[in-house]
């Protein structure tokens, strides 16, 4: 497969995402998807918010669901990930191990190490976290845009301030439109 840029519409990056982990996917489709001017009709998008948010509600559920997996399959990285972000979500440190076990079974996983990386930055253990934003960026720079910006204000908070800088640069980078651009920008000639 070669990839190619255009506005012509496509697939998804599972199909890429699939040789090295399992996934699903869960959304809208349709003839304009992935194409300039994308759109989809209200009805659709209001019966997928009324899906997201039973989702959102059964959150216990779905905890108990996705534990009831790892039970059944050890080695499933995905739902052990999922598992320790939910974990994450409520600020319990059992997260920890089951991001652990996930990078065990998928060392390729920057979303795993991201998450490591969310818990320490939370628990204000900064060292750690640039340790796992680090790892995570290394995996997969092109897609860690938030990630650099995360590591950026450790970074700033542990004095080093010429790679905090650095690293809110590569947020621009990656996510050339994003919507605390102009806040970054002043940050970077401040730093």
């Amino acid at each position: 497969i070669k990839p190619k840029l255009s506005t012509t519409g496509g697939t998804s990056d599972l199909r890429f995402i699939r040789k090295i982990s399992p996934g699903l996917e869960f959304g809208l489709v349709g003839r304009t998807m992935h194409k300039l001017d994308e759109a989809v009709s209200l009805k659709d998008l209001k019966n997928l918010t009324k899906i997201y948010q039973n989702i959102l509600q059964n959150y216990s559920e779905a905890l108990s669901s996705l534990k009831q997996s790892i039970e059944l399959d050890s080695n499933n990285s995905t739902a052990l990930h999922l598992y320790a972000t939910m974990l994450n979500q409520q600020k319990s440190p059992e997260c920890v191990s089951f991001y652990e076990q996930s990078f065990k079974i998928n060392s390729r996983s920057y979303l795993t190490f991201n998450g490591l990386g969310n818990f320490y930055l939370k628990t204000n253990e900064f060292e750690k976290a640039e340790n796992f934003y680090s790892k995570a960026i290394e995996i997969n720079p092109k897609r860690s845009a938030k990630i650099y910006k995360n590591r950026a204000y450790l970074r700033e908070k542990l004095n080093k301030n010429s790679d905090a800088k650095e690293d809110l640069k590569s947020y621009l980078k990656y996510f050339p439109k994003a919507p605390d651009r102009g806040i970054i920008e002043q940050a970077i000639r401040e730093i």
